[in-house]
């Protein structure tokens, strides 16, 4: 069902932002211990300056798939409400020319891993980190693919981080 789910968001994306996403997802089950992190960085491996991205993935005609959106899925216990003082919480920053505030400080948008919600963001635009976590978090993290010959450009609506 969840599959099923995540391929319909897949399809509606792809309407709506004009871009045509492979159909494969690639999909990671990631559980943070108490004390758990991720430090900052960017989703896409093509754009990204961090050192050990993965390869390229592949599509089923054998053509490269790169990755275009970003999405978490938070497996948090309905019946345990997370709380702010948990932490763990994934931190968006404002990209391009929404970056800074009026006093030129760094903007960004933080998301608790609420159970059941599903955020979505932009893998070759939007840093991201996990913040350190007090409790056990769990969540399904992906990502929706497009060719590698898909230009960055198609790919870019100005679209923030939104849950």
């Amino acid at each position: 069902c969840l599959w099923e789910r995540l391929d319909a968001v897949r399809q509606h994306l792809a309407m709506e932002m004009g871009c045509p996403f492979l159909p494969e997802m690639e999909l990671h089950y990631v559980r943070y211990p108490p004390g758990g992190f991720f430090g900052r960085h960017v989703d896409d491996y093509e754009s990204s300056t961090t050192a050990a991205q993965p390869a390229g993935q592949v599509d089923a005609a054998g053509q490269g798939g790169r990755r275009a959106v970003s999405f978490i899925c938070y497996l948090t216990p309905p019946d345990a409400p997370w709380q702010e003082a948990d932490g763990g919480q994934l931190r968006a920053f404002r990209v391009a020319s929404d970056q800074n505030d009026e006093d030129g400080e760094e903007v960004w948008d933080d998301f608790s891993p609420d159970s059941g919600a599903l955020v979505l963001f932009d893998s070759c635009r939007v840093e991201h980190e996990v913040l350190p976590t007090t409790k056990t978090r769990d969540c399904l993290i992906g990502w929706f693919h497009v060719t590698q010959s898909t230009p960055l450009s198609a790919l870019r609506g100005g679209w923030i981080p939104s849950s």
